[in-house]
């Protein structure tokens, strides 16, 4: 979701954003703009510009790709769980 050359560009506010994102996807992914700028303790703004710097248009862009993620994530799982219960 986020490549390794853009999380070295990050300044230390992005880095707390990028934190609560990686420690936290399933609970990011249902939550507000406001809601996610609270947990990490940034404004709003500072959420909206950390998400163009990673190259999102916006806020709903965005969800909507780490709920792809996680649904991806969960599938590759699954079949990994199945793969190995099977062999």
């Amino acid at each position: 979701m986020f490549s390794y050359d853009q999380v070295q560009q990050l300044n230390r506010l992005e880095i707390e954003i990028y934190k609560y994102i990686v420690g936290h996807p399933a609970e990011v992914s249902t939550m507000t703009i406001r809601q996610l700028a609270d947990h990490s303790h940034v404004s709003a703004t500072t959420i909206l510009r950390f998400l163009k710097h990673m190259g999102y248009d916006g806020y709903a862009e965005f969800k909507f790709t780490l709920k792809e993620q996680l649904r991806q994530d969960a599938t590759q799982q699954l079949y990994r769980c199945g793969r190995f219960l099977t062999a």
